[in-house]
């Protein structure tokens, strides 16, 4: 078994896009070569080697992971040009076209580019949908209606002065799923969360809601601007929730129309 530092970053380049941040993978990784194209003696325990061909083996495996995690990989550049206009950049793939199987105001979700967009088509076009901006409204509306408090398994103890501490009281956090408990003048226990913040950073979340009035902005987007990697059906039941909406600003969702 080695350890080996080439590896590593082609395993996490490949996987970049697919890991929330602040996460990663594990993986034990079995390769096959020729023992002379190897240097065993690099580490005085055996945990190291040096590959004669480093920049071969690094893309190889980089490729190969690339590609069993991702056989089609949609991206989208954000291209300067007199209309400041958006273009979207698909990977050359051989596909069947896609059957709709809703035709909701926003379509079927195709793929998710760089975390923060969908994009799903329509019967007339294809539409890029800013998953931070629209989660936002619709973590408010959980907040307000459908609110889930999730207890931590492991509470956390969070130091803060005592004014942050006063200003945390007097907005009433329970009613939004927040569980404290005061320890001492500077200290706190986090005992419970809404469910849509079981990723974020405890003391981020306790200092940014010290210097707001409306908790419930503040954590819906603290949620929203969390990393997701969304499956088609979480994509899916995302468009639906926004079908639904009263009211989308124009400029959380653009349009593209085909001719």
């Amino acid at each position: 078994m080695v350890r080996d530092k080439l590896l590593n970053h082609a395993l996490r380049t490949a996987m970049q896009d697919l890991i929330p941040l602040g996460r990663y993978a594990a993986y034990v990784l079995y390769l096959q070569c020729d023992p002379k194209t190897v240097d065993v003696n690099v580490h005085p325990t055996k945990h190291e080697v040096r590959f004669e061909q480093a920049r071969l083996i690094h893309d190889f495996i980089h490729s190969a992971i690339e590609r069993t995690l991702k056989p089609i990989n949609y991206s989208i550049d954000a291209v300067e040009s007199n209309n400041a206009a958006y273009y979207v950049r698909e990977a050359t793939v051989n596909y069947q076209p896609v059957v709709l199987d809703h035709q909701g105001k926003f379509g079927k979700p195709i793929a998710q580019i760089k975390t923060y967009y969908v994009l799903s088509e329509t019967e007339n076009g294809l539409i890029i949908i800013d998953l931070r901006a629209t989660q936002k409204i619709l973590f408010e509306e959980q907040l307000k209606k459908t609110l889930i408090k999730q207890p931590i398994l492991l509470p956390i103890t969070v130091k803060i002065s005592a004014e942050k501490i006063k200003k945390l009281v007097s907005l009433s956090l329970e009613n939004v799923g927040i569980e404290l408990q005061q320890i001492s003048d500077c200290g706190l226990v986090l005992r419970a969360l809404p469910n849509i913040l079981k990723d974020v950073d405890a003391e981020v979340l306790l200092q940014e809601l010290a210097i707001t009035d409306d908790p419930i902005d503040c954590i819906a987007k603290l949620a929203a601007n969390i990393p997701r990697h969304l499956s088609h059906d979480e994509m899916q039941t995302v468009l639906r929730q926004l079908e639904v909406l009263p009211e989308l600003p124009e400029k959380f969702v653009r349009v593209v129309e085909l001719v």
